[in-house]
């Protein structure tokens, strides 16, 4: 199956295709056509639960971001309101039943962080002033952890304070195995930005570069 949003000029739609049939579900709609305010295209994020028939979709309304879990089998939809404290979330990714990896803002900065569902808490994994993004949970290895692009130029998770100038460095593809402080750069690439990380299979790492220019 093959789920995917398209947007409208401001309207959007959650879609589930068969593969092999080719019927399309819709699973959620939102929103209205607005020609004249600008699109906002970071919503909806969509997430696959990993073992379950269950997707997951933030999405903003109003200044306010929802999560959606929605079973494919039964269509029981559930949905909450995020904590206010997050100014913007910039992927989710499946931990477990109730859990999620999200990169978000909260303090104008994109760090990583553990969304505990079932009470609405949530964990800060990092606190710097590196950009930590497009975040997913996965088992490399043998070690569960967290991928994520980031131009971050150092291996710990240690908090680094604002300075006055922001780092401007080109992406890397990391991995922070659970419970450890230190990540492992599996990308090194010059003048090269590497994002969008994903598993394949169970040790190869696939991800988009604009080293061609695209």
């Amino acid at each position: 199956q093959l789920m995917y949003a398209y947007n409208d000029q401001g309207k959007f739609r959650v879609v589930v295709k068969d593969l092999k049939s080719g019927e399309e579900k819709r699973i959620f709609k939102y929103g209205y056509k607005n020609v004249f305010q600008e699109t906002d295209y970071n919503y909806p994020l969509l997430a696959w639960h990993p073992t379950k028939p269950e997707i997951s979709i933030l999405y903003e309304q109003r200044d306010v971001i929802k999560l959606i879990k929605y079973n494919l089998k039964t269509d029981e939809k559930m949905e909450q309101i995020i904590p206010t404290d997050f100014q913007r979330i910039y992927s989710i990714s499946y931990v477990n039943d109730l859990d999620y990896v999200f990169s978000a803002t909260i303090d104008g900065l994109s760090d990583l962080y553990y969304y505990k569902s079932k009470n609405r808490n949530y964990l800060r994994i990092t606190n710097d002033i590196y950009d930590d993004l497009d975040a997913e949970y996965i088992t490399l290895n043998g070690k569960s952890g967290i991928l994520f692009s980031s131009n971050r130029t150092i291996d710990s998770i240690k908090d680094v304070k604002f300075d006055t100038i922001l780092p401007l460095g080109k992406y890397d593809i990391f991995f922070l195995p659970d419970d450890e402080k230190k990540v492992i750069k599996l990308t090194n690439t010059i003048n090269v930005n590497e994002r969008y990380p994903y598993l394949f299979g169970d040790q190869k790492i696939i991800c988009t570069g604009d080293g061609s220019g695209m």
